[in-house]
């Protein structure tokens, strides 16, 4: 094409001298923690309508780009006339692009045809200019939009993808009997609402995400890859729930046998009245 147009410039050298081209050659998707803790004893109600890790349940969807659908068509075209060497046997071309408006002046110069008039052929070749401007530029904005769309597709696709794979497993986790199973009525409930999660069933689910959400913050943050199964965010869970009850009792059992040994020493410190400490207490003559 390149070498083709150098050619056709070459054979109408001086054809348009002092016009000037006016050529428009324009080139061509938060966390609102503020801490990033989760920390729900930061002095927030985890229960309460202001609780503000409401909204990072479920991120916030983009607003889904326009489909641009199939690509603009290229029909417009620039109706020029030509006439014989003796002014007569007129002729129509509709000019479709650039290639065909140097085809026609190169032929027009082998045949012997002419334009009606210079300016005539000027007006012609600025509207071929003006109209090749026009499609690029609009199959820049098409290429744009539709690049757009296809990331948003894909994104979708991935997205759903996973959604699937996580209800897998928590039918996987409900059937192994480590969550409880939910109704209908209970997984159409909205689960950012604070009194939804009131429910036992969805706040099992609910604390699931959560931990894994919460998990995978920790993870970004350290570098180290996040989990991607709800079954692993499941068994990390009550692995640290173990740990933590584990602690619990041993703090318990401590206390206890503290408890226990208060009353012992409580007991062994107060003799009965003019006995020495040690000495059996019975009926006399007995033994």
């Amino acid at each position: 094409m390149e070498i083709e147009d150098q050619a056709v410039e070459e054979e109408t050298d001086g054809l348009f001298d002092g016009v000037e081209e006016e050529t428009d050659d324009a080139a061509l998707f938060t966390d609102d923690d503020p801490d990033g803790d989760d920390d729900p004893d930061d002095g927030d109600d985890p229960e309460s309508d202001d609780d503000p890790d409401d909204s990072k349940v479920v991120a916030k969807a983009p607003d889904a780009p326009e489909d641009p659908g199939d690509p603009p068509a290229e029909d417009q075209t620039v109706e020029v006339t030509t006439f014989g060497e003796d002014g007569k046997g007129m002729q129509t071309h509709q000019v479709k692009n650039r290639k065909e408006w140097l085809a026609l002046i190169r032929a027009t110069e082998e045949s012997g045809r002419n334009f009606s008039s210079t300016a005539q052929m000027l007006e012609a070749h600025a509207k071929v200019e003006d109209m090749e401007s026009d499609r690029r530029n609009t199959k820049a904005e098409y290429d744009k939009k539709a690049e757009a769309f296809k990331t948003y597709q894909e994104t979708q696709d991935q997205l759903q993808q996973e959604l699937d794979a996580w209800q897998r497993e928590m039918d996987f986790l409900v059937a192994e009997k480590a969550l409880p199973k939910l109704t209908k009525a209970q997984q159409q409930l909205d689960w950012n609402v604070p009194a939804n999660r009131k429910d036992p069933a969805i706040k099992a689910h609910y604390d699931l995400i959560q931990f894994m959400r919460t998990e995978n913050d920790k993870r970004v943050q350290a570098g180290i890859k996040p989990l991607s199964s709800l079954v692993d965010a499941w068994e990390k869970l009550e692995t640290q729930n173990l740990k933590l009850q584990k602690s619990k009792d041993k703090v318990a059992g401590v206390q206890a046998r503290k408890k226990a040994s208060s009353r012992v020493m409580g007991a062994s410190s107060n003799p009965p009245m003019g006995k020495v400490k040690g000495e059996m207490v019975g009926s006399p003559g007995l033994f």
